[in-house]
């Protein structure tokens, strides 16, 4: 008669253990640096709506009348509003996490905390064929920088291209 043994051998614990472990650790960053996980996630979400309104552009092949992206932070959202002339095509609103969201448009270099809070009603403006343009519609010659924290920012190239990192001067 054979008897078969109950419970865990030595090899399946310490499975379990270097699992729980390795969870332990990928989890203990977000309650160790929330806010640097708001600003990754924020830097995403930026990136992303971003991206969106260049696509939304080049579908729209306008090249009078450019997409208008204006942001506006209230109480807990950063509201985005993607607009043409009058019309308002769409609405976003992401949570800021009471963080302040710094820009330039030729401050590549310097510390983020030393560029000027992005202000009320901001807006970034893209034409028909994608490409960051001024309100007039004239062309965009410099990078936009946006800043969550040193570690998390993006750039808006004059062709419209948003990407997360530094700018390029």
């Amino acid at each position: 008669m054979v008897i078969k043994g109950k419970g865990f051998t030595l090899v399946e614990l310490i499975l379990v253990m270097v699992l729980i472990a390795i969870l332990s650790v990928v989890g203990i960053g977000l309650f160790s640096s929330p806010s640097q996980y708001h600003s990754a996630n924020a830097q995403e979400q930026w990136l992303n709506v971003l991206q969106y309104v260049q696509r939304q552009a080049l579908l729209k092949q306008n090249l009078i009348n450019p997409l208008t992206l204006s942001i506006q932070r209230n109480s807990n959202d950063w509201q985005f509003v993607l607009s043409q002339g009058s019309a308002i095509i769409e609405q976003i609103e992401l949570p800021h996490h009471q963080q302040v969201v710094r820009y330039s448009n030729s401050q590549f270099s310097a510390l983020c905390q030393n560029l000027s809070a992005l202000p009320a009603g901001f807006q970034i403006h893209f034409d028909g064929s994608g490409n960051h343009v001024n309100s007039n519609g004239s062309n965009q010659l410099q990078n936009l920088r946006i800043c969550f924290d040193p570690q998390h920012q993006l750039c808006v190239s004059p062709s419209g291209f948003a990407y997360g990192g530094n700018c390029v001067p």
